[in-house]
């Protein structure tokens, strides 16, 4: 049995025969058991993998699945759509210049849109995402596009803070300070009271003229920097619906990152600790605000 299908076998074990499952792994070849016994999966629910598709497709970001649909005929297109988170849709339907159609699908036809459509995104490669093995990074993909952004703007404070250490002029400290939201703002303190270390080359803030958006643009770009190097040695299976969850744009940034020269291993434990430093951060900020 290859790697995919004896995963498989463990989750149906896991569902189905979890008290007796070694009645059942005896029948197999010496092979198969041996390898099925050091599959280390917790993970009991087959339906999700086998059949729930419209939850698959619903986790990639809408620009990935751009020149799918412009492929597909207009009026098939329409109602294809419908399986699509709302948000996904509406972008998809501009994008590809798709005309609306009110239509309420069936079961079965959601379930065919769903199943064509990650049949076209999917690699034949690529784990499901429940047999992905586990890691200090893994509670990445539990959060929504929106709060990785966030995370990534984040990250890019890190680096603002030495270059804030250095300024005197109050003027630019003020510039500085209003291009930042609230949140953003409240890391930077906490950082100037910390003292980490630069792992990184300095962010140059020479050529800034003080406008705000282009320091915004400046701290977002140094962050999808550091989230690459953070994940690069993560999995194929794990980077693949990764990226996915960011838009084309910003994925091939990321992309980039792992096809770099390869970076001290000790320069990525410190990236990866201020990425669940902050991470962290932001957590126990949440849950005050609650």
């Amino acid at each position: 049995m290859n790697t995919k299908s004896l995963m498989m076998l463990k989750v149906f074990l896991n569902r189905y025969h979890e008290k007796n499952s070694k009645d059942f792994t005896a029948l197999l070849p010496a092979e198969d058991s041996q390898a099925l016994a050091k599959i280390q999966i917790d993970f009991n629910e087959p339906n999700t993998i086998l059949w729930d598709f419209e939850k698959k497709v619903g986790m990639i970001h809408y620009s990935w699945y751009a020149p799918i649909f412009k492929k597909i005929p207009a009026h098939e297109a329409s109602w294809m759509l419908q399986v699509l988170p709302r948000k996904s849709a509406v972008k998809l339907q501009q994008v590809c210049q798709i005309p609306y159609t009110a239509v309420t699908l069936s079961p079965f036809a959601r379930a065919f849109a769903s199943h064509y459509l990650w049949k076209q995104i999917e690699d034949p490669a690529i784990l499901p995402l429940e047999f992905v093995p586990q890691t200090a990074l893994s509670a990445l993909m539990l959060y929504s596009r929106e709060q990785l952004l966030e995370i990534i703007d984040l990250l890019g404070v890190y680096d603002l803070t030495e270059r804030v250490r250095h300024i005197v002029d109050k003027n630019g400290l003020k510039s500085v300070y209003s291009s930042l939201k609230p949140l953003e703002l409240q890391f930077l303190h906490h950082c100037l009271n910390q003292q980490n270390k630069i792992v990184v080359s300095p962010l140059k803030l020479n050529d800034w003229d003080g406008d705000s958006q282009k320091l915004r643009q400046k701290l977002h770009r140094r962050g999808l920097s550091r989230l690459g190097y953070s994940i690069k040695e993560e999995s194929s299976h794990f980077l693949w619906y990764f990226v996915r969850k960011f838009d084309t744009g910003r994925a091939a940034l990321l992309q980039h990152c792992f096809k770099e020269e390869e970076i001290p291993k000790k320069v990525r434990g410190e990236l990866i600790q201020q990425l669940l430093n902050l991470v962290n951060f932001r957590n126990k900020k949440e849950i005050r605000e609650q």
